[in-house]
């Protein structure tokens, strides 16, 4: 076949994928020109509508009168988007977390409990995000926050169950082999359980019931499901039960009253319900947060001394609870002891401070809490604040000693600046006041980097890129910040940056911004108030130019184009196809006696098309040089061999021919073909840019083996 003639409908096909491409940027879809202005919009030129086909290898393009009521099939429905489409959004996303929650339900009944919380997993999460950030939008509010809520007690619930159903077995087991000590522990086990299905049941079931409520929708069938398995457990743990002893417990104190760190004793007693002293064993006490092993008599009574948690809290009573060994045949009990906590006085004493603050330099503060009458105070936290941020929590020691330290926010200016330092407050029986300290905030030049790369559109414009950072002279980042992005001289954008000072954005050019030529791009951080100073940093960039501008149009030329355009296009797709079903003699016939469809393309070789392709590379136009990439492989393999291939085959299609043509560095192409698909016919994304670079090294390294 004659290279050049397949080449010159290889330029005619790119041809009408460009002019398509042109007519996509002005907007619209065919079959809907405008007809002329209206008297309403005179100044308006006239509208093409044009939706674009893609064609993939092995598919049929899609239909360009597809209802607009339903997501084009190449698109997840998961990613529905548009605002005229919220309703079918909130629909999709309902529907697809109910039916998570229902198929969770349903592997509980069958004990798949993994299953159970798989069902729950990152796809589920990501639709309930989805649906709770565009709850403002579906008005669905109030379900968003049920399902949340739902969520975190459907997982409970199934390990609740999980743990049930596994202790269950367990016990029944070593009754079966008449382990007695084993059972009695796993009975226990199994009434904890039982408590934990039914107060989670409930739960959920009351989840169901107020969504139900909200939403019009039954979940009848569900929470029968969970009453069901809730009194089939309760029925069980009343059974066990029944085969411990109850117990009753008595306790009294020493005294009534206490103040921040004294300790209590107590003493009492336990008995069965009906009055029997229990045996003599070791039994644990639980007293407010403290857990203490006691000897019990064999008239049932006992003694403690409890000693508060670092400092008493705030209380009027306190609970004591009796767990009986494992292997007992007792149930525990527990009772309540009037106990009344004193409020302490405390106060501040300060050891050392930095003399010198920076956003590169923390505050450190040590000191020790005391009473007022100079006692510390253990085991209790402690605070420093600005007039407006609280900086640093902290906790005494056994001793009442802490050490706070705390790197400084952007927000807090330079100079003289007064700190807090105090008790925090919290449940302990604790007052106090702050003392005040003044140290020296000095200001800090941040670092600033700044790229822009003119990146790829889906209409005509180009569009840019700029990303950089912000981080202090030390490394540390400058999170929260606001940074202005100039495009000579014209503020476009104002980007924040992220936890580690990154900030990133895309956006259109400002009118009239030459294509072609270099771009001053300027991001600028001037906080109002703050102890770092302004910084600016620049860049340049050479923007992409437009697909009109490749033809010799600018934009301005474009609007005229109008139905000119349209007919343009009907006229050349017509033209490609009748050139596509002339025989090759009428091909050859054509070409002798017609100029060239696309001029000077002959004239291109693989050395100038991988050239382009990395230019195209350079400037973020990851499709464009992927496709001259692709371009450039074929036209070389082509002039150097003959693979028995049409023209017009699919790119896996070709690559299958050169291998049983045994073609030389096959694995080049199949990176290619593979980094082409992925550009050209995968959803744009992050990967595209590194598969866009592997398609142009690839093209590259084939051709220049050639």
């Amino acid at each position: 076949m004659d290279c050049r003639h397949g080449w010159t409908r290889i330029a005619l096909l790119f041809g009408v994928a460009l002019l398509a491409v042109v007519v996509i940027g002005s907007g619209g879809a065919i079959g809907e020109p405008s007809v002329g202005p209206s008297a309403d919009s005179v100044s308006e030129p006239p509208k093409i509508v044009f939706e674009p086909i893609l064609f993939q290898s092995g598919s049929t393009a899609n239909s360009s009168n597809q209802s607009a009521e339903s997501p084009p099939p190449h698109r997840n429905p998961a990613e529905i988007e548009s605002s005229s489409s919220s309703a079918q959004l909130e629909a999709f996303l309902r529907g697809s977390i109910d039916q998570d929650l229902a198929r969770s339900l349903e592997n509980v009944d069958e004990e798949q409990y993994q299953l159970a919380r798989e069902q729950l997993g990152e796809d589920f999460d990501e639709n309930l995000r989805r649906y709770v950030e565009s709850s403002d939008e579906f008005d669905t509010e109030e379900q968003a926050e049920l399902l949340t809520s739902l969520e975190s007690n459907h997982e409970a619930y199934i390990d609740a169950v999980e743990s049930y159903e596994t202790t269950q077995a367990a016990y029944e087991s070593a009754r079966e082999s008449g382990e007695t000590a084993r059972s009695r522990e796993l009975s226990r086990e199994l009434i904890t359980d039982a408590e934990r299905v039914s107060t989670t049941g409930d739960s959920v079931a009351n989840n169901y019931r107020e969504l139900g409520n909200v939403s019009g929708q039954d979940y009848s069938d569900r929470t029968n499901q969970i009453q069901q398995r809730t009194k089939t457990t309760n029925s069980t743990a009343t059974t066990v039960r029944s085969e411990f002893t109850e117990t009753s417990l008595s306790v009294r104190a020493n005294r009534s009253t206490v103040r921040f760190t004294d300790a209590i004793q107590l003493s009492g007693r336990i008995q069965t319900a009906s009055g029997s002293s229990v045996d003599r064993q070791q039994a644990v006490l639980s007293v407010g947060t403290q857990r203490y092993t006691v000897a019990v008599g064999s008239d049932g009574t006992f003694e403690v001394v409890v000693e508060p948690d670092g400092v008493w809290r705030e209380t009027d009573e306190i609970e004591v609870n009796y767990q009986p060994p494992p292997e007992s045949a007792l149930l525990g009990s527990d009772t309540t002891l009037p106990l009344s906590v004193s409020t302490t006085e405390t106060r501040v004493e300060i050891t050392s401070v930095s003399e010198e603050v920076s956003y590169d330099r923390p505050l450190v503060i040590n000191g020790t809490l005391l009473t007022a009458d100079g006692e510390p105070v253990p085991d209790t936290p402690v605070s420093v604040r600005t007039d407006e941020t609280r900086l640093v929590t902290t906790e005494t020691t056994s001793e009442g000693r802490f050490s706070a330290e705390s790197t400084l926010p952007a927000t807090i200016p330079a100079g003289e600046t007064e700190f807090y330092i105090g008790y925090s407050s919290s449940s302990r029986a604790l007052v106090g006041s702050e003392t005040e300290i003044t140290t020296q905030i000095t200001t800090t030049d941040p670092v600033m980097s700044v790229n822009a790369t003119s990146i790829e559109a889906s209409n005509s414009d180009p569009r840019l890129g700029v990303e950089g950072q912000l981080i202090s002279p030390n490394g540390r980042s400058i999170e929260g910040e606001s940074v202005t992005v100039f495009v000579e001289g014209e503020a476009v954008s104002e980007l924040t940056t992220n936890s580690e000072g990154l900030f990133r954005g895309e956006f259109d050019v400002p009118d009239g911004t030459a294509s072609s030529t270099e771009t001053t791009v300027e991001a600028t951080y001037e906080p109002p108030q703050s102890n770092l100073n302004a910084v600016s940093e620049s860049t340049t960039v050479v923007l992409s130019e437009t697909l009109l501008e490749s033809i010799g149009l600018s934009a301005d030329d474009a609007v005229p184009l109008g139905i000119g355009v349209f007919v343009g296009l009907v006229g050349v797709l017509g033209g490609a196809g009748w050139w596509l079903r002339q025989t090759p003699a009428q091909q050859t016939l054509s070409t002798e006696t017609d100029q060239p469809v696309s001029p000077g393309v002959d004239g291109v070789d693989s050395t100038d098309l991988i050239a382009s392709a990395t230019a195209q590379l350079n400037a973020g136009a990851n499709e464009t040089a992927a496709t001259i990439a692709y371009m450039a492989a074929r036209r070389e393999l082509s002039e150097t061999e003959t693979v028995d291939i049409a023209e017009t085959a699919t790119h896996w299609e070709w690559y299958q021919a050169c291998a049983a043509a045994e073609v030389n560095q096959l694995a080049d192409l199949e990176t290619l073909v593979e980094a082409f698909e992925q550009v050209v016919f995968a959803p744009d994304t992050a990967e595209n840019s590194a598969a866009a670079s592997q398609a142009v090294s690839a093209a590259k390294q084939f051709c220049d083996s050639r």
